[in-house]
């Protein structure tokens, strides 16, 4: 499973309604009005709905976060660790919820003969 967050696609990566109505200063209802009339490329997953930012790279953009931190190295490992605890936890969440399906529909199976 892929980290939600950041979706890469070539150049740029797909990102939060949230994340690209404030690094573009528009609301979010603006933004999805801009969705509506196509102005914006946008997809969903899982149920969320990510947009395209072409401008951004994925990697560029989390070392601009801790650039000219003191404690640089460290935050970038627990940003690692972070995103790979965040990934094994979308895994389980897939997992429980396929588990609650197959028991809801068993469940319906014999309560309908």
């Amino acid at each position: 499973m892929e980290n939600v967050k950041y979706k890469q696609k070539e150049e740029g990566i797909w990102i939060s309604l949230v994340e690209y109505a404030s690094k573009k200063a528009m609301s979010v209802s603006t933004l999805k009005r801009h969705i509506q009339n196509r102005r914006v490329q946008s997809k969903i997953e899982q149920g969320r709905c990510f947009v395209y930012d072409p401008q951004e790279d994925p990697e560029s953009s989390k070392k601009e976060v801790f650039s000219n931190h003191p404690q640089q190295d460290f935050l970038e490992k627990e940003l690692e660790r972070l995103e790979f605890e965040l990934k094994k936890a979308q895994q389980q969440i897939v997992e429980l919820k396929t588990l609650v399906a197959f028991y809801e529909e068993s469940i319906t199976q014999k309560s309908f003969p």
